[in-house]
Protein backbone atom coordinates (compact mmCIF):
# COMPACT_ATOMS: atom_id res chain seq x y z
CA UNK A 1 0.00 0.00 0.00
CA UNK A 2 2.81 2.29 0.69
CA UNK A 3 4.65 1.72 -2.94
CA UNK A 4 1.03 2.71 -4.46
CA UNK A 5 0.92 5.79 -2.27
CA UNK A 6 4.30 6.80 -2.92
CA UNK A 7 3.77 6.55 -6.70
CA UNK A 8 0.73 8.57 -6.81
CA UNK A 9 2.31 11.18 -4.54
CA UNK A 10 5.12 11.12 -7.15
CA UNK A 11 2.92 11.34 -10.23
CA UNK A 12 0.96 13.82 -9.02
CA UNK A 13 4.00 15.95 -8.10
CA UNK A 14 5.57 15.64 -11.50
CA UNK A 15 1.81 16.67 -12.82
CA UNK A 16 1.47 19.67 -11.11
CA UNK A 17 5.42 20.52 -11.69
CA UNK A 18 3.92 20.79 -16.12
CA UNK A 19 3.77 24.22 -16.99
CA UNK A 20 0.07 24.48 -18.75
CA UNK A 21 -1.05 27.51 -20.77
CA UNK A 22 -4.06 27.23 -22.89
CA UNK A 23 -6.47 29.83 -24.47
CA UNK A 24 -8.66 31.04 -27.89
CA UNK A 25 -7.43 31.64 -30.91
CA UNK A 26 -8.75 33.29 -34.09
CA UNK A 27 -7.47 31.58 -37.59
CA UNK A 28 -7.61 32.97 -41.51
CA UNK A 29 -6.21 30.03 -43.83
CA UNK A 30 -6.12 29.43 -47.60
CA UNK A 31 -6.44 26.24 -49.31
CA UNK A 32 -4.44 25.27 -51.98
CA UNK A 33 -4.78 21.10 -53.80
CA UNK A 34 -2.00 19.09 -55.11
CA UNK A 35 -2.91 18.14 -58.84
CA UNK A 36 -5.81 19.96 -59.69
CA UNK A 37 -4.61 20.54 -63.39
CA UNK A 38 -8.42 20.09 -64.96
CA UNK A 39 -10.64 21.92 -63.06
CA UNK A 40 -8.29 24.72 -61.87
CA UNK A 41 -9.57 25.10 -58.30
CA UNK A 42 -8.85 28.65 -56.51
CA UNK A 43 -8.82 28.42 -53.01
CA UNK A 44 -10.57 31.69 -51.28
CA UNK A 45 -9.79 33.10 -47.67
CA UNK A 46 -11.08 31.42 -44.66
CA UNK A 47 -11.85 31.95 -40.87
CA UNK A 48 -11.77 29.48 -37.95
CA UNK A 49 -11.98 29.74 -34.26
CA UNK A 50 -9.96 27.61 -31.65
CA UNK A 51 -8.98 26.23 -28.85
CA UNK A 52 -5.66 25.54 -27.77
CA UNK A 53 -3.77 23.88 -24.12
CA UNK A 54 -0.19 24.03 -24.07
CA UNK A 55 2.01 21.58 -22.13
CA UNK A 56 5.68 22.44 -21.40
CA UNK A 57 7.66 18.94 -21.40
CA UNK A 58 10.88 20.32 -20.56
CA UNK A 59 12.81 23.94 -20.57
CA UNK A 60 12.82 23.39 -24.79
CA UNK A 61 10.03 21.06 -25.73
CA UNK A 62 6.36 21.49 -25.76
CA UNK A 63 2.79 19.21 -26.56
CA UNK A 64 -0.01 21.31 -28.07
CA UNK A 65 -3.32 19.87 -28.44
CA UNK A 66 -6.05 22.20 -29.89
CA UNK A 67 -10.31 21.83 -31.09
CA UNK A 68 -10.75 24.26 -34.10
CA UNK A 69 -13.95 24.91 -36.18
CA UNK A 70 -12.59 25.83 -39.65
CA UNK A 71 -13.68 26.23 -43.40
CA UNK A 72 -12.57 25.70 -46.79
CA UNK A 73 -13.50 27.15 -49.77
CA UNK A 74 -12.78 27.22 -52.89
CA UNK A 75 -13.85 28.11 -56.71
CA UNK A 76 -14.11 26.54 -60.08
CA UNK A 77 -15.90 28.37 -63.05
CA UNK A 78 -18.88 30.45 -61.10
CA UNK A 79 -19.40 27.65 -58.93
CA UNK A 80 -18.11 27.80 -55.11
CA UNK A 81 -18.02 25.17 -52.33
CA UNK A 82 -17.61 25.95 -48.67
CA UNK A 83 -16.76 22.77 -45.80
CA UNK A 84 -16.96 23.17 -42.14
CA UNK A 85 -14.69 21.15 -40.31
CA UNK A 86 -14.04 20.35 -36.51
CA UNK A 87 -10.19 20.13 -36.15
CA UNK A 88 -8.30 18.52 -34.00
CA UNK A 89 -4.17 18.84 -34.06
CA UNK A 90 -1.85 17.70 -31.68
CA UNK A 91 1.88 19.12 -32.21
CA UNK A 92 5.34 18.34 -30.59
CA UNK A 93 6.74 21.51 -30.52
CA UNK A 94 11.06 22.92 -29.98
CA UNK A 95 11.00 26.21 -28.20
CA UNK A 96 13.86 28.83 -28.81
CA UNK A 97 13.05 31.08 -26.59
CA UNK A 98 9.27 32.75 -27.54
CA UNK A 99 9.50 31.37 -30.77
CA UNK A 100 8.48 27.76 -31.56
CA UNK A 101 8.96 24.91 -34.25
CA UNK A 102 6.20 22.35 -34.47
CA UNK A 103 5.28 19.05 -36.16
CA UNK A 104 2.07 17.20 -35.56
CA UNK A 105 -0.69 15.85 -36.76
CA UNK A 106 -4.60 16.74 -37.54
CA UNK A 107 -7.94 15.01 -37.72
CA UNK A 108 -9.91 17.11 -39.22
CA UNK A 109 -14.07 15.67 -38.80
CA UNK A 110 -16.44 17.05 -41.75
CA UNK A 111 -18.68 18.80 -40.19
CA UNK A 112 -21.19 19.98 -43.41
CA UNK A 113 -20.89 22.06 -46.67
CA UNK A 114 -22.45 23.43 -49.57
CA UNK A 115 -22.02 24.40 -53.14
CA UNK A 116 -23.24 27.55 -54.70
CA UNK A 117 -23.70 27.62 -58.50
CA UNK A 118 -26.19 29.11 -61.13
CA UNK A 119 -28.16 26.41 -60.41
CA UNK A 120 -28.82 26.77 -56.98
CA UNK A 121 -27.36 25.45 -53.35
CA UNK A 122 -26.68 22.03 -52.77
CA UNK A 123 -26.00 20.52 -49.29
CA UNK A 124 -22.53 18.44 -48.99
CA UNK A 125 -21.23 15.95 -46.24
CA UNK A 126 -17.47 16.47 -46.34
CA UNK A 127 -15.41 13.13 -46.02
CA UNK A 128 -13.28 13.44 -42.87
CA UNK A 129 -9.53 14.31 -43.15
CA UNK A 130 -6.28 13.54 -41.86
CA UNK A 131 -2.49 14.70 -42.39
CA UNK A 132 0.26 16.25 -41.09
CA UNK A 133 1.58 19.75 -40.42
CA UNK A 134 4.21 22.38 -39.74
CA UNK A 135 3.81 24.65 -37.49
CA UNK A 136 5.80 28.20 -36.54
CA UNK A 137 4.78 30.21 -33.55
CA UNK A 138 6.32 33.01 -31.67
CA UNK A 139 4.62 34.06 -28.35
CA UNK A 140 4.82 37.57 -26.45
CA UNK A 141 3.04 37.95 -23.07
CA UNK A 142 -0.95 36.60 -23.73
CA UNK A 143 -0.71 36.78 -27.50
CA UNK A 144 0.34 33.76 -29.28
CA UNK A 145 1.02 34.41 -33.54
CA UNK A 146 1.38 31.54 -35.79
CA UNK A 147 1.57 30.30 -39.03
CA UNK A 148 0.73 26.47 -40.04
CA UNK A 149 1.02 24.31 -42.92
CA UNK A 150 -1.36 21.71 -43.30
CA UNK A 151 -0.78 18.55 -45.28
CA UNK A 152 -4.23 16.70 -46.10
CA UNK A 153 -4.65 13.08 -47.59
CA UNK A 154 -6.93 13.18 -50.63
CA UNK A 155 -10.33 12.12 -49.39
CA UNK A 156 -12.17 15.79 -49.61
CA UNK A 157 -11.42 16.90 -53.38
CA UNK A 158 -11.75 14.53 -56.35
CA UNK A 159 -8.30 12.66 -55.50
CA UNK A 160 -6.37 15.76 -54.76
CA UNK A 161 -4.68 16.46 -51.54
CA UNK A 162 -5.60 19.20 -49.30
CA UNK A 163 -2.73 21.95 -48.25
CA UNK A 164 -3.93 24.34 -46.34
CA UNK A 165 -1.51 27.98 -45.26
CA UNK A 166 -3.25 29.34 -42.17
CA UNK A 167 -2.17 32.24 -40.00
CA UNK A 168 -3.27 32.94 -36.25
CA UNK A 169 -3.32 34.97 -33.48
CA UNK A 170 -4.44 33.53 -29.98
CA UNK A 171 -4.51 34.77 -26.39
CA UNK A 172 -3.97 33.00 -23.47
CA UNK A 173 -6.51 32.60 -20.75
CA UNK A 174 -4.29 30.67 -18.08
Amino acid sequence: MKKIIAIFALFTISMQAQDIQGGFKFILNSPAFTDDVKNDAKGKLNFGIGYFENMDISDNVALQGELNYNTISYEIGRTTTDYTFIDIPVILKRKFGDLALGFGYQYAYGWGGQQKSDFGTTKLTPANDQGMLLDFSYQMDKLNIGARYYLGSELIYEGNATRNLSVSIGYIVF
